[in-house]
């Protein structure tokens, strides 16, 4: 009978530390999930808050492309007038001086040209 009892409790010492062990190992298990269940939610943060900063970057880009490209139309708008108004005052200089040639001739012709005398007396 001592042998059963001491193989009794050898047994109930040994399914207590196995319990005692299994235990720990699902506290192990049971913490584990939420350590993880933490890690995902901090680094869905941390991408929630970079994807923000990113979008808000590229909305202040996008607020400085718009402004540029306004800025480059009116830019080429007055550059378009500017060339209109070159034009036209390169064609009035021509002109000009095609009128100063024709002018400088006539006056060279008039000059080239034998005076005769007529005058109010005599015909």
């Amino acid at each position: 009978m001592e042998k059963f009892q001491t193989t009794y409790n050898s047994n109930t010492t040994s399914a207590n530390e196995a319990l005692k062990s299994l235990g720990s190992l699902f506290t192990t298990k049971r913490t584990k999930p939420l350590e993880i269940r933490a890690g995902l939610k901090t680094d869905h943060d941390s991408f929630q808050t970079s994807i923000s900063s990113q979008l808000s970057q590229l909305k202040d880009e996008l607020v400085k492309e718009g402004t540029l490209k306004d800025s480059l139309a009116f830019k080429t708008e007055e550059a378009k007038v500017l060339s209109t108004k070159l034009e036209a005052s390169e064609k009035q200089v021509h002109d000009l001086l095609s009128e100063r040639a024709v002018m400088q001739s006539c006056i060279l012709m008039l000059l080239a040209c034998p005076r005769t005398s007529l005058s109010p007396g005599t015909q």
